[in-house]
C-alpha cells in the first residue's frame, strides 16, 4: 500500500498561528499576546520559535517566515508544474535550514531537497537507494529534519519492486539516502530527534496494510503499537526519548487517541492522551504532532466527530491534560470565537514555549496566520 497525507497535510489548507508559552501550563498561570504572520500553514518553528517554515495555500510554496522579516518564498514548488505537492517543510533548530520535497533541478519531478540561508536548494538525489524511482513524477519525499539540520527523512518511490512500493528514508551528506526497509508493506519518517539517530513514523501491517506507529533508533526499526487498528508516530522530543502520534484506545472503544511512547530504559511504555471533545453525537478522535523535550507538553487535533471534516486543536500537559486549543485560549483572555478558529496545532518548540496552530479566520476560507506568545503573570 501506498502512503497517503496524513492530518498534517490537511492543515495546509488552514491559516496558522504560533503560540509563546512558559510551563507549567496551569490554568490562568500565563498571558497571551496575539501578533499577525501572514498567510500559509506553518508546519515547523526553529528552537527558539522565532523562525518558521511552512506552505503558502495558494500553490503549497515552502516559505521561511522570521519575526524580523516576516514570509520570504522559496521558490522550487511542485504545484504549479506538476499539479502535485509531496511532504511537509522543516526547519532546524537554529532556523537556517530548511528541508521539503523540492522541483528538481531540470524542472520535470518532485524530490527531496534541502535550503539553506547560504546556499539556496540543494537536491537530495540523484542517488536513490536500490529499487529506488519515479511514481507520479516523484522519487521521494521530505517530512523530517533532525535539530541540527543534518539528517532529512521521509520516503523514496519503488516503482515494481516487492517489500512496498515506498519506504522510508535517511539521508545526510556523509551517507546519501539509506533506505531504511519495511516488513513487507509502505513505510515512511515523519519525525526527527534532534540528531537524527531516531526516527519515527509508520510501518505497514506486513499482513493486513495498515500503518503500526515505528520508531527506528540508529537505523533498527521496532514496531511501537502491533494491534489490529492503526497508528502512526508523528513526532519525538529531542533525546529521542518520547515519542507522540496517534493509535486506537481499547479502553474508550478503539477511539483513533493522542498516544504517547516513553522509553523506560527497556522498552516503550504506551500512554493514551485522550480525543478531543466530541461535538453532540460524535465520537471524537485525536492525534499528537509535537511534544516538548521533557515531555510535559504535547500538542495536536482531532475530529469532534469523526464522521464529520471539523477538526480542533489541543494542548496537553500532565497537570491540565487535555484541553481544546480554543478554549485554553479564552481562559486566558482572547475568545477567538467568530475570529479565528483553530483546527490544529502543528507543533512545539524544545522548552514547550511556543506553538504553531492553523486555523480558518473569520468566515473566508483563505488561511491566514498569527503568532501567539506567552508570557508568566507578573
Amino acid at each position: 500500500m501506498l502512503p497517503t497525507s496524513h492530518r498534517r497535510g490537511a492543515l495546509l489548507a488552514a491559516a496558522c498561528l504560533v503560540a509563546t508559552l512558559t510551563a507549567p501550563l496551569a490554568a490562568h498561570a500565563d498571558t497571551v499576546l496575539l501578533q499577525p504572520v501572514g498567510s500559509g500553514a506553518v508546519t515547523s518553528l526553529s528552537a527558539n520559535g522565532l523562525v518558521a517554515t511552512g506552505q503558502t495555500s495558494d500553490d503549497y510554496q515552502t516559505f521561511r517566515w522570521t519575526a524580523k522579516g516576516g514570509t520570504v518564498l522559496l521558490g522550487r514548488g511542485t504545484w504549479a508544474p506538476l499539479g502535485k505537492r509531496a511532504g511537509v517543510p522543516v526547519i532546524s533548530g537554529d532556523g537556517q535550514v530548511i528541508a521539503s520535497s523540492m522541483l528538481s533541478d531540470d524542472g520535470t519531478y518532485a524530490t527531496s531537497g534541502l535550503w539553506t540561508a547560504t546556499g539556496g536548494w540543494q537536491a537530495l538525489t540523484p542517488p536513490l537507494p536500490a529499487g529506488g524511482g519515479m511514481m507520479d513524477n516523484e522519487d521521494s519525499a521530505v517530512w523530517a529534519l533532525s535539530r541540527n539540520g543534518q539528517v532529512a527523512a521521509g520516503l523514496f518511490w519503488r516503482p515494481g519492486m516487492p517489500g512496498g512500493s515506498a519506504h522510508g528514508f535517511a539521508w545526510s551528506a556523509a551517507t546519501n539516502m539509506v533506505d531504511l526497509g519495511s516488513d513487507g508493506y509502505a513505510s515512511r519518517v515523519s519525525g526527527a530527534n534532534a540528531d537524527g539517530s531516531v526516527l519515527v513514523g509508520f510501518d505497514e501491517h506486513p499482513s493486513w496494510g495498515i500503518r503500526r506507529a515505528a520508531v527506528w533508533v540508529n537505523g533498527a526499526r521496532s514496531i511501537l503499537d502491533n494491534g489490529e487498528w492503526p497508528s502512526e508516530a508523528l513526532a519525538v522530543n529531542g533525546p529521542g526519548t518520547v515519542v507522540v502520534g496517534q493509535a486506537a484506545d481499547p479502553a474508550n472503544g478503539f477511539r483513533q487517541s493522542a498516544t504517547m511512547w516513553t522509553w523506560n530504559g527497556g522498552g516503550w511504555t504506551t500512554t493514551v492522551l485522550g480525543v478531543v471533545p466530541a461535538s453532540r453525537g460524535g465520537n471524537s478522535t485525536g492525534y499528537a504532532t509535537g511534544v516538548s523535550d521533557d515531555g510535559r507538553v504535547v500538542v495536536g487535533g482531532g475530529q469532534p466527530n469523526a464522521s464529520k471534516p471539523q477538526s480542533l486543536g489541543f494542548i496537553w500537559t500532565p497537570e491540565t491534560g487535555l484541553v481544546e486549543a480554543m478554549q485554553y485560549l479564552k481562559d486566558r483572555g482572547h475568545d477567538l470565537k467568530r475570529k479565528f478558529e483553530i483546527i490544529g496545532l502543528a507543533t512545539v518548540t524544545p522548552n514547550g514555549r511556543t506553538i504553531a496552530a492553523v486555523g480558518l479566520q473569520g468566515r473566508s476560507v483563505a488561511p491566514s496566520s498569527l503568532l501567539i506568545w506567552r508570557t508568566a503573570t507578573p
